[in-house]
C-alpha cells in the first residue's frame, strides 16, 4: 500500500529511534503525518515513538488489542488477510484521492495572488485531509460494510 502511494513504509523489525532519527532509518529529514499499522498488537516500540514524536496512529484493532495506545483505532478483524486485504485498499485509496486534492489545492492557491492568500492558512500537507477523507471512506464501509464484511 505504501509503495503504490510513494510513501515510507517499514516493513521488519522496528529500530528504537526511527522517528528521532528519520534521516537513517527513513532517508528523510521530514517526520510522517500519520502511521499506518496492519496490526495495534504490534510491540509498543512503534506506538510509543510515535505518540512522542507527535504523530497520529491509525490501525486495525480487534478484542485483544487497546484502542486506548492508538489515535485512531479502527475496529477490525487484524488476523484476516482479506480484512488487512480491504482496509489496505480503502487506505490506498484514501492517501491517493486525498494526495490528488492537495495537488488540486495548491494547483488554486499557486494562481491567486499572493495578496489574497496572506491570513489565509497555507499548509497543506497536514494530516487533517488526509483524516476528513478517511472518515468519509468509513462512513461509505459503515453503510456498505455489512454486505462487505459478512463476505469475508
Amino acid at each position: 500500500t505504501a509503495r503504490e502511494c510513494d510513501e515510507y513504509f517499514i516493513t521488519g523489525k522496528w529500530r528504537e529511534s526511527t522517528f528521532c532519527n528519520s534521516l537513517g532509518r527513513l532517508r528523510t529529514m521530514k517526520l510522517p503525518d500519520i502511521m499506518i499499522c496492519s496490526s495495534s498488537t504490534v510491540s509498543g516500540g512503534p506506538l510509543r515513538e510515535a505518540d512522542l514524536m507527535g504523530i497520529p496512529t491509525i490501525s486495525l484493532c480487534d478484542t485483544n488489542s487497546d484502542p486506548r495506545t492508538l489515535t485512531y483505532p479502527i475496529p477490525a478483524n487484524d488476523d484476516s488477510m482479506s480484512s488487512i486485504q480491504l482496509f489496505h485498499r480503502i487506505f490506498r485509496d484514501t492517501i491517493q484521492k486525498a494526495k490528488e486534492k492537495r495537488e488540486a489545492d495548491l494547483a488554486v492557491m499557486n494562481r491567486i495572488t499572493p495578496l489574497a492568500v496572506s491570513g489565509m492558512d497555507q499548509d497543506h500537507s497536514g494530516v487533517q485531509g488526509l483524516l476528513d477523507t478517511v472518515e468519509v471512506s468509513f462512513a461509505e464501509l459503515d453503510r456498505k460494510g455489512s454486505m462487505i464484511l459478512s463476505q469475508l
